[in-house]
């Protein structure tokens, strides 16, 4: 199972944690809606504005509060993803390129258990919000 860790270097103790994946085989995670994802073949990466992207390779981009570890945000991909998103700035504004070319067969499973047909494959790319 994947987990993002906000981890206190200076003590070497973890913060939080939180799971991720919504793979219905796992079984559900104490009292939240996501599930573990039992297939993980990307990794997080963390933006300059404190916040956590991970795109799983059953087709969701999740967005974590760095700070705490709460989940912002969701959002279908079009396809899986198995790639650490890239983070770059420019004049000051983030953006993120995520690859969704999806895994080598599809492990996205529907909460029905029915697995969703391929979505097309690609790159999306986005800017962040402007700092404030």
């Amino acid at each position: 199972m994947v987990h993002a860790d906000g981890v206190r270097l200076n003590k070497g103790t973890i913060k939080w944690q939180a799971p991720f994946g919504d793979n219905p085989a796992a079984g559900p995670n104490q009292g939240t809606e996501m599930r573990g994802n039992l297939w993980p073949k990307s990794g997080i990466a963390v933006t300059g504005s404190g916040l956590i992207l991970f795109a799983s390779n059953e087709g969701k981009l999740r967005v974590l509060n760095a700070a705490d570890g709460k989940q912002l945000a969701m959002y279908d991909l079009p396809n899986g993803s198995t790639c650490v998103p890239a983070v770059y700035q420019v004049d000051g504004r983030e953006y993120v390129l995520i690859n969704a070319t999806g895994p080598s067969s599809d492990l996205r499973v529907a909460k029905d258990g029915e697995a969703p047909p391929n979505g097309p494959k690609g790159y999306v790319a986005f800017a962040l919000p402007k700092a404030q």
